[in-house]
């Protein structure tokens, strides 16, 4: 058995990792989500963090957390403010550098989403027409604001970062209910191949998790 901890931000990303992303790991896998439950402070991150590290049965411990309302103190997070003109990818692994170097453990494998959970659905945004029903010029106006940006490189604005931008043409989203179900119908794959980032999440636990002794 080879435990492996998942410190999630909410209870879409905790069903997430119990309903999807465990059938996708290596077999004798137990991945196991820790609630945190929002992320008022990175005191509360790292003395969770701290807490699930001790147990030495656990061979990685890793987050999903939101780069969108991340706590002003996170490690590294007034640096990046002033990396005005990097790109996303760049500002989110400088974080996760900083946030590895602060925990300071071999077993520690940091994970921050671009730029929040909604962003994977953005991996096919007809999925999201279907489900909310969207039609005509509501459908079209919905397309136009995504454009062709990658789903990770939908911004973090307080009007426009992912969950804003499908609310503002689908007022009945609820990431509980509506979020796993679209992300279902996407499939891991489709979105492993459109987020980069997510990806390379994934395939560090894949490479990580057969040579936990």
């Amino acid at each position: 058995m080879k435990l492996v901890y998942v410190l999630v931000e909410g209870e879409t990303e905790e069903r997430f990792c119990k309903q999807i992303l465990a059938e996708h790991l290596p077999g004798g896998t137990v991945l196991k989500p820790i609630l945190l439950g929002g992320v008022s402070s990175y005191g509360k991150i790292k003395d969770r963090l701290q807490r699930l590290l001790g147990n030495n049965a656990a061979c990685c411990v890793t987050t999903m957390l939101d780069y969108y309302g991340l706590p002003g103190n996170f490690p590294g997070r007034q640096y990046v403010r002033k990396l005005s003109n990097a790109s996303p990818y760049r500002k989110v692994a400088f974080l996760e550098n900083a946030f590895k170097n602060d925990i300071n453990n071999s077993r520690f494998l940091p994970f921050i989403m671009l730029h929040e959970f909604e962003s994977l659905l953005l991996a096919d945004p007809e999925k999201i027409v279907q489900e909310g029903h969207l039609r005509g010029f509501v459908a079209r106006r919905f397309f136009k604001d995504i454009g062709n940006r990658p789903p990770e490189e939908v911004n973090d604005g307080p009007n426009s970062h992912p969950s804003a931008l499908i609310k503002k043409y689908f007022p009945e989203f609820q990431k509980t209910v509506h979020g796993l179900r679209i992300l279902s119908k996407i499939g891991l794959d489709t979105v492993r191949k459109r987020c980069p980032h997510f990806n390379g999440w994934i395939e560090r636990l894949e490479h990580l998790i057969p040579s936990c002794l």
